[in-house]
């Protein structure tokens, strides 16, 4: 149960947030030493070792989690409306856990890919405000 509660989405966020707030710190000082070509090269080194490090975690993500063994099962068949208007497993409480269970690792999974959008996002929007302003490799 202890692996259940590995915050993957803690790990993550921190990292980007990390390498996000070290570019926003830095872009001027690296952009002074050694000009908008050095600064996305900074900036692309950065986030080269930040896309190595999540993928590191993603991987762990998948291990710990057991998404193989998930994939291999398929998903838990969801739960049918009742008349009485609400819904039911159909066997009790096992399957309702298993459905909640499997619920939380697909929430987990949508908020891993948001934040990894939201970092690549902001990591674009550097890249293009040097484009802008004269880096080649942007």
């Amino acid at each position: 149960e202890s692996e259940r509660r590995v915050n993957f989405n803690k790990a993550l966020t921190n990292l980007y947030r990390d390498i996000a707030e070290a570019i926003e710190a830095n872009t001027a000082l690296i952009t002074e030493a050694y000009g908008e070509e050095g600064c996305v090269d900074v900036v692309l080194s950065l986030h080269e070792e930040a896309e190595a490090r999540a993928g590191a975690i993603l991987r762990k993500f998948i291990e710990y989690r057991q998404l193989d063994k998930l994939n291999a099962m398929g998903a838990p068949p969801l739960a049918s409306k009742s008349g009485d208007g609400g819904l039911h497993s159909g066997d009790g409480g096992g399957h309702s856990d298993q459905v909640k269970a499997f619920e939380r690792t697909i929430d987990e999974i949508v908020i891993l890919c948001v934040r990894s959008e939201e970092y690549n996002h902001c990591i674009k929007s550097v890249l293009e405000g040097a484009a802008g302003k004269g880096g080649e490799k942007a």
